[in-house]
């Protein structure tokens, strides 16, 4: 009886060294071990976002998107950033202002006036095709009640007429060149530089506040029309009166940016948008 247990173990213990665990406990504890440190993981990346909130960081994903990265808007509950990175969407606050109550009065009329349009106004409208460009700055087709809607809207928000049919072209305007603007606080000086267009257009001219000298590329929104100039007349255009009423006297040293949109004034057709900025100074 004792030869045979002693047998028993010797046969147990083959080819095992003493004090070492068998190869298929190793693998179990191996086994074992990944799946908790998996399971941490996506505890962790779950805790991430609370995180993240609770700090007040900005958390998020780079990625490199289609189309050359040329990817932006609201999908579900991502917003696709043109930077290439994706955050969370939350419904932006409700701005009421002089500019904005203006641009949602123009969008209810002319909504309402497509509707009253005789029908083979609105059949010329949908059968039109008009160009407009996009955040990119890519040419995107414009038709029926949207080119309506913006087209009156663009003569509008410039004191221009509206129209009823559809402009026989739908080939913007060309685009007006601009030069860096010369600033000058204490001469009251604000001259845009540009290349004159052809008669028949107007130009809107954006621009931002008094902007540190660290700014670059401001986001849309420092934006504000300040005035309409003919660009068919004479360069450079005096904003000085336009700036200051709109923002204030410039700051000296601070970085001021500047838009120009062209618009076909018998058409609402818009050109590309060009850009400039300026140091204002002394």
């Amino acid at each position: 009886m004792s030869k045979t247990t002693a047998s028993t173990d010797s046969t147990s213990t083959k080819g095992t060294k003493k004090g070492a665990l068998p190869i298929s406990q190793i693998r179990n504890g191996g086994k074992k071990v990944l799946m908790f440190l998996g399971l941490v993981a996506v505890i962790a990346l779950m805790f991430v976002p609370l995180v993240g909130k609770a700090i007040g960081a900005k958390l998020g994903a780079l990625y490199l998107f289609g189309d050359n990265g040329k990817k932006s808007g609201r999908t579900g509950g991502n917003v696709y950033q043109r930077n290439g990175r994706v955050r969370e969407f939350k419904v932006p606050s409700l701005v009421r202002n002089t500019y904005t109550s203006f641009v949602r009065s123009v969008f209810a009329t002319y909504s309402s006036a497509f509707r009253a349009l005789h029908p083979e106004q609105i059949i010329e409208w949908n059968n039109y095709k008009g160009y407009s460009s996009d955040r990119f700055g890519r040419m995107v087709e414009v038709k029926g009640k949207q080119a309506f809607i913006r087209l009156n809207g663009n003569l509008v928000n410039s004191t221009q007429g509206p129209i009823n049919d559809p402009p026989v072209s739908g080939i913007p305007p060309l685009a007006t060149l601009l030069a860096p603007p010369t600033i000058k606080v204490s001469g009251s000086v604000f001259d845009l530089p540009f290349t004159p267009n052809p008669t028949g257009v107007f130009t809107e001219i954006f621009a931002t506040a008094s902007l540190s000298a660290g700014v670059s590329r401001p986001a849309n929104s420092k934006f504000r029309m300040i005035t309409v100039i003919d660009t068919s007349g004479v360069s450079p255009a005096d904003l000085w009166a336009a700036y200051v009423a709109k923002f204030g006297v410039p700051t000296v040293g601070a970085n001021i940016f500047v838009r120009a949109k062209v618009i076909g004034d018998s058409t609402g057709l818009a050109s590309a948008i060009t850009a400039e900025f300026g140091v204002a100074t002394t």
